[in-house]
């Protein structure tokens, strides 16, 4: 799927919003309201109940979901799917869900040009659910529980509520609520000569949500640049950098506020005349956590990108080359906190049950501090990771007497991944409130702080894959590869994964009447892929931390140690063989459609068997290879394309 000058300029935080309703099988969750969520992406019906995510390789390098929706959709040339097992087999280890393959722009040769674009949108609420006004809810209140009631609502207390907002009451979420909007920036600049190209692009993304406490705020810079040493010998180098930040909300979240707020007593107002925060008998004002009296709740991401390549064609043998790529990169993630109380109005009640509340500043007769927080307190969470990925590969791409068409390649890839965290707090504040660790008290019993696990993971692979095509009309593919997991036992950590498919373009046939179907083509494929998404070293001995206990004459305790988990020795790879029937066609000049029919039957899925355990058994059990599950389905497209003088027209209907 091309990136096309439309979908480069809408105004989007995410690339996946690219793919919703442009393929069959490919399904796009719409993301929350809140600024900066993603969306959910999976290709087709899952078959396990493990995770079976989407493998994202970004210019030849596997990435998570993360980089994919980082990505701006000016930076992006090109995204192909991979559905059917033979053409996601040859990612292994991380193609059961799936994969999809991105390409980012590459320079031309030429001046320099550049691109500007700008894009804006606002978000409006749909129809909600209808509520009942003040004065309905008063007066059900009083039909439940009767007029006698001690808390019913008094003549005083409706007439009241019939003067505000005529007789709906105080709107807390139409007090705080703005629409969100979403603005886009995209630079690029792309050029070269003969020898050396490139392409540069950055963009900018500012969104805003329905709370002023909440918004996104997205950097991405990309440089590719390809170079010609020699007749032979060409370089790539891409160096992309994304940094984002986020203002979360304090008090319960975004989406637990927004429910609170559409439901809210209808007799209590949130702002004196002056603006103040109004006490109306609770431990929060919802208009002082949106107006940030509250604190904040403040992340930020940073990820630099690095991908190297070379790419040399043998001299002595035509069609074959050695390609040799190295990337690497580098996450950081801090997460700020600062939790603050602050001080409510207390203003003159009135009415039967104290309903009547007043909002003038004269008839505020006290103070007191909010209780949303025990104690005011600032908080930082880091976290940090990297990622290495070393590849070898050797290509031969060759067409004989114009009809044979002929390519293969052997790869060897190298994988590893690292990564930790840290966190830390201080409460209360003895002198002097700011969102400094210096201000915060620093006695012992004020402080706490921990870390993660250090984790390591690490892949080694070895891949083979050929490919014949016989005058454009008959082909045949097959694939292999090896996948070497750290997640299992050295005896049970290699697994095999092939597949092959074949494809005949019926159309081409010298038979072929081509009055009605310009194109047609059968496609048939089979492949088998694993999935290692288990908790590693299972089949480790281990050991945690036990109860501790007093031994000798000693008054202090001794810490303890206990077993871990119950070792599964034999645990190895979960499979999911799957099975591709698919026609593709173009028919009358300006329609084409595809219609695939999929099997996949997933095996040695791993899970764990027991339920529960008996109270006497103080091991826990580790993950077995035990589970089957069936999924099948079909994907259909259908589209036309028509062109006039003026302007091109498509549409597209995918199921």
């Amino acid at each position: 799927m091309k990136v096309s000058e439309n979908l480069k300029n809408l105004p989007t935080t995410n690339a996946g919003d690219l793919l919703t309703g442009k393929l069959s099988g490919v399904f796009v969750s719409t993301a929350s309201g809140i600024p900066g969520s993603q969306p959910s992406i999976s290709i087709r019906t899952g078959s396990s109940w493990n995770s079976q995510s989407i493998t994202y390789v970004i210019d030849g390098i596997v990435r998570g979901g993360g980089d994919f929706n980082d990505l701006s959709p000016n930076e992006i040339e090109d995204i192909t799917v991979l559905k059917d097992a033979a053409s996601a087999a040859i990612y292994g280890s991380r193609s059961a869900g799936g994969v999809i393959i991105v390409t980012t722009k590459k320079g031309k040769t030429g001046k320099p040009t550049f691109s500007y674009s700008y894009g804006y949108s606002v978000d409006t609420r749909t129809k909600n659910l209808e509520l009942t006004s003040g004065v309905e809810t008063g007066l059900m209140y009083n039909r439940i529980n009767g007029d006698d009631f001690p808390s019913a609502w008094s003549q005083e207390e409706l007439d009241h509520i019939a003067t505000i907002n005529g007789g709906w009451g105080y709107d807390q979420l139409d007090l705080v609520w703005r629409n969100p909007t979403t603005q886009t920036h995209n630079l690029s600049v792309d050029g070269g000569n003969d020898r050396v190209r490139y392409f540069g692009a950055a963009s900018y993304v500012k969104q805003n949500g329905f709370m002023r406490n909440l918004s996104y705020d997205k950097y991405n810079i990309r440089m590719n640049v390809t170079a010609d040493i020699t007749k032979d010998l060409q370089v790539f180098t891409g160096f992309a950098l994304y940094n984002d930040f986020s203002d979360n909300a304090t008090f319960e979240g975004a989406e637990a506020n927004y429910a609170k707020l559409r439901r809210w007593q209808p007799e209590q107002p949130v702002y004196t005349e002056s603006g103040k925060y109004i006490d109306y008998g609770w431990i929060a004002n919802m208009g002082a956590s949106v107006d940030g009296a509250s604190g904040y709740n403040k992340s930020s991401y940073l990820k630099p990108q690095l991908v190297m390549n070379a790419i040399y064609k043998a001299p002595f043998l035509k069609g074959l080359s050695l390609k040799v790529s190295y990337s690497r990169s580098w996450t950081h993630n801090i997460n700020r906190v600062y939790y603050t109380n602050y001080d409510l109005m207390i203003t003159k009640k009135s009415g039967a049950n104290q309903r009547i509340i007043s909002t003038k500043d004269e008839d505020i007769i006290g103070t007191k501090r909010s209780t949303w927080v025990g104690k005011e307190y600032i908080q930082r969470y880091a976290t940090w990771s990297g990622d290495k990925q070393f590849n070898v590969q050797l290509n031969f791409d060759r067409t004989f007497n114009d009809v044979h068409k002929v390519s293969a390649a052997l790869v060897t890839e190298w994988y590893e991944g690292d990564g930790a965290g840290v966190y830390g707090g201080r409460e209360t504040f003895p002198v002097y409130r700011t969102d400094q660790f210096w201000a915060a008290s620093s006695a012992r019993q004020d402080t706490w702080g921990g870390g993660d696990t250090d984790w390591q993971s690490g892949r080694m692979s070895y891949i083979g894959q050929f490919n014949y095509t016989y005058a454009n009309k008959y082909m045949v593919n097959f694939s292999f590869r090896e996948d070497g997991s750290m997640n299992f036992a050295p005896s049970e950590r290699w697994g095999f994964f092939p597949a092959g498919s074949v494809g005949w373009v019926i159309s081409e046939e010298k038979f072929f009447n081509k009055d009605i179907f310009d194109f047609l083509k059968l496609r048939v494929s089979v492949g088998l892929t694993g999935n290692d998404s288990v908790g590693g070293w299972q089949w480790q001995e281990s050991y945690r931390s036990g109860a501790s206990a007093y031994f000798g004459t000693s008054p202090s305790k001794n810490v303890g140690i206990t077993y871990g988990s119950v070792v599964n020795d034999k645990l190895t790879w979960e499979k999911a063989l799957s099975w591709n029937y698919g026609v593709d066609v173009h028919f009358l000049k300006h329609w084409n459609a595809s219609l695939d029919y999929w099997y996949r039957r997933s095996y040695d899925i791993l899970g764990n068997r027991q339920a529960t355990l008996p109270s006497t058994f103080s091991l826990s059990m580790p993950a077995e290879n035990y589970g089957e599950i069936h999924a099948q389905g079909f994907d259909f497209t259908l589209g036309y394309n028509g062109q006039t003088k003026d302007f091109n027209y498509f549409a597209k209907l995918t199921a």
